[in-house]
């Protein structure tokens, strides 16, 4: 049994995974699209080894209160308001009763774009304990700086967006969105910091548990697609634990680097540090250079081609992993679709 793995589970922080979907049953969107017949999977294994499904605000409620949260503890997050949401996810949670957050893109909504939920929609899942969150208005990529756009026309235009889909959200369904997903997971600590001075709890795509040492500013997702629903990949990320980093630099993910060279100290009363290994796709086993106590330095082995990637890392623990993932934008390459 599962129980078995978790001796240890008082000596840990409290945690929680979030997993984050977007589409369900659309297979001409294979990269964002999960089948019917996989997240059922998925539920099932949530189901037959007693994890716990939280509402976002529950598992952040508890964060910020420094409540313990129990070992195995899930919460689902759903981004852009697809119709797919409604027709095929909302029936499958609804008839398990279980919690779930949609990060709404308010301008698709607004103008009844084909594929794309209605504020009736919404109305409705929310009547049924759905929690709404923002996720801007036009799901535009926030760290691109338009050209002759100063910092300050830039970072008022992030803010206008961001405030006008709260705006609508409040307009239709009366409530506050308090909590932020990032358009394409993209930030950078500007932005960071204005979504902080907004209210909001904000959270990217880069995968990982959340724990107690996490920024509130930009939280991590596990996203899932049909590309990577094998039960055993999945059991990895519903198990995993937050990697016990001191520091981390830099903390910026906008990068010029197509090599970046990313410097991690690791708590080494936590686990042994050194079992740790990093690997980026395409790419495999980074490189990794061990220095005194518990930092290492982490890099590429070959140039980044992609506007988006990602250092992942994991330390085995008692048949789980600790796991952490490091976001990287490079500014020199376009905006890719979502």
């Amino acid at each position: 049994m599962l129980a078995s793995l978790f001796s240890f589970a008082n000596a840990i922080e409290s945690h929680a995974v979030v997993l984050m979907y977007h589409r369900f049953d659309e297979s001409k969107y294979p990269s964002t699209n999960i089948q019917s017949e996989q997240f059922i999977a998925q539920l099932d294994f949530l189901e037959k080894n007693d994890f716990r499904v939280w509402s976002l605000q529950k598992i952040i409620h508890y964060l910020q209160s420094q409540i313990p949260i129990p070992d195995k503890t899930v919460g689902i997050s759903i981004d852009d308001a697809y119709i797919s949401v409604y027709q095929v996810a909302f029936p499958i949670l609804k008839k398990r009763n279980l919690p779930f957050t949609v990060f709404v893109a308010t301008e698709p909504v607004d103008n009844k774009n084909p594929g794309y939920m209605s504020w009736d929609h919404l109305r409705e899942m929310m009547k049924a304990g759905v929690s709404i969150g923002n996720h801007s208005r036009t799901h535009l990529h926030f760290v691109n700086q338009k050209k002759n756009e100063s910092k300050k026309d830039w970072l008022q235009r992030i803010e206008n967006d961001v405030l006008y889909a709260s705006r609508r959200i409040d307009e239709e369904l009366g409530i506050k969105a308090n909590y932020f997903a990032y358009p394409y997971g993209e930030y950078n600590l500007t932005i960071a910091a204005l979504m902080e001075n907004l209210g909001f709890v904000s959270f990217g795509q880069h995968s990982g548990a959340i724990g107690e040492r996490n920024n509130m500013n930009f939280l991590p997702r596990y996203p899932l697609s049909e590309s990577f629903a094998d039960l055993n990949n999945f059991k990895d990320k519903v198990l995993s634990l937050p990697l016990p980093v001191l520091a981390i630099n830099p903390l910026e993910v906008v990068t010029q680097s197509t090599k970046p060279l990313l410097r991690m100290e690791l708590d080494t009363s936590i686990a042994k540090v050194r079992d740790l290994r990093c690997y980026a796709a395409g790419q495999g086993l980074l490189n990794m250079d061990w220095k005194e106590n518990g930092l290492v330095l982490i890099q590429a082995t070959k140039p980044f081609l992609t506007r988006r990637s990602r250092y992942n890392c994991t330390l085995p623990m008692q048949g789980r992993y600790y796991w952490y993932s490091h976001l990287w934008v490079q500014s020199n390459i376009p905006e890719l679709a979502h």
